[in-house]
């Protein structure tokens, strides 16, 4: 299969989906200006995800360092060995003893989870895949299956915004209410490989809603153990090695069953909410995708009649011959267009928590271009929002 192509083609979900469909066998690499990231797939399951080049923060090692399982005179030490016999970095720190087998398991599985995600964030960039054999350790590793990715993906869509309403700042620290209750919540044998994550996740509840009853679970206390006076929210992420969403889903659950208090940071307009980025990013695959599946849907109807041939009357003084319909073809192309605008309308209440009062607004967010409102009519689109924070949307024409 060859799969060759820039990310404005093709989106990161629709080439993961295609390789997963097709349990296809090979690497993956993608590239910007900044990074290059690898994706190695046996029979159409991600079995590691690693950066090669780019930010040191998204590297393994550093992710050791941060979670304070090395040192970082351990990591350098690590990395000459690796340089001179060209081991693998774990394997090296296994065999020195300076990290468990479990525990770099468990910091591999969050660098390869949370570099998947990471790329559905790139706008731009280059990909090929590279049909053939990985070699893996089939005893150790549990691939992660294609589907399971796009679905958690977009399962951090939908809860994202609710848990950004309790923690909106990766500098927001806390403070502890009350002490942990061992009958409340008792912390299970730890889930080996890295599907076992994901399996979790589907099988999990969303965030409570405030004031609902909140059933508290092993990641809730890993995350209440690391609370700590003036620890930050990014510094909890990287202590609890559970990833930056399951880490602020946790933080957000201990708020509302009133073990902890978020406290605020002074006001930075340069400071980021959790999850900036991914949300938009993972929606507007979602929107592109669902734009492509009307578009394929609107080609099938102009291949099967659905656009009307009509023949001209030669009797009334028509030239003969056959023409298509203008305003059927508007038609399905309109169709197209009005899914690209609903996405677009997602994207904006995931980040707003509503939808806009009038599509002017999608504008100023650009989510969309004025051309957008209008192709293929002349005139605009009819949009209105509704009193149960639903909306309607409708072609420009009876």
């Amino acid at each position: 299969m060859a799969l060759k192509g820039t990310l404005k083609d093709f989106g990161v979900a629709e080439i993961l989906q295609l390789i997963a469909q097709q349990t296809k066998t090979g690497v993956l690499r993608l590239q910007n200006k900044e990074e290059e990231v690898h994706v190695c797939f046996d029979q159409g399951n991600v079995i590691r995800a690693e950066q090669v080049a780019g930010k040191e923060t998204h590297l393994l090692g550093f992710r050791l360092v941060r979670a304070g399982l090395i040192t970082e005179r351990e990591l350098e030490d690590a990395l000459e060995e690796q340089r001179r016999t060209l081991k693998r970095l774990g394997d090296v720190l296994v065999a020195r003893g300076t990290v468990g087998r479990d525990e770099l398991r468990e910091m591999a599985q969050l660098q390869a989870t949370e570099t998947l995600y990471r790329l559905f964030t790139w706008k731009s960039g280059t990909y090929e895949f590279e049909a053939g054999e990985v070699a893996w350790e089939r005893g150790t590793i549990h691939p992660i299956r294609g589907e399971a990715i796009l679905m958690e993906g977009f399962r951090m869509v939908d809860e994202w915004p609710l848990i950004r309403k309790k923690i909106g700042s990766r500098r927001m620290t806390f403070e502890r209410l009350k002490d942990w209750s061992q009958a409340e919540a008792e912390q299970p044998a730890d889930d080996e490989g890295f599907d076992a994550a994901f399996e979790a996740s589907f099988g999990g509840d969303a965030p409570a809603a405030p004031g609902a009853a909140v059933e508290l679970g092993p990641n809730e206390l890993r995350v209440f153990e690391l609370v700590q006076t003036g620890r930050t929210v990014e510094r909890l992420v990287e202590l609890s090695r559970l990833g930056e969403f399951e880490t602020c889903k946790a933080l957000f659950n201990l708020v509302g069953a009133g073990y902890l208090r978020a406290i605020a940071p002074p006001r930075d307009e340069g400071d980021e909410q959790p999850g900036a980025g991914m949300v938009r990013a993972l929606a507007e695959q979602g929107a592109s995708f669902a734009l492509r599946v009307a578009v394929s849907v609107a080609m099938l109807g102009l291949l099967t009649g659905i656009v009307h041939l009509v023949r001209a009357d030669e009797a009334a003084g028509g030239p003969g011959g056959i023409r298509v319909e203008e305003t059927a073809a508007q038609l399905l192309v309109g169709h197209a267009q009005l899914a690209r605008i609903s996405g677009a309308l997602e994207v904006y209440r995931l980040e707003a928590g509503h939808y806009p009062e009038a599509l002017d607004e999608l504008l100023e967010a650009e989510l969309l271009a004025e051309r957008d409102l209008r192709y293929p009519w002349h005139e605009r689109y009819h949009y209105r929002r509704t009193a149960d924070d639903a909306f309607v949307l409708l072609p420009p024409f009876e």
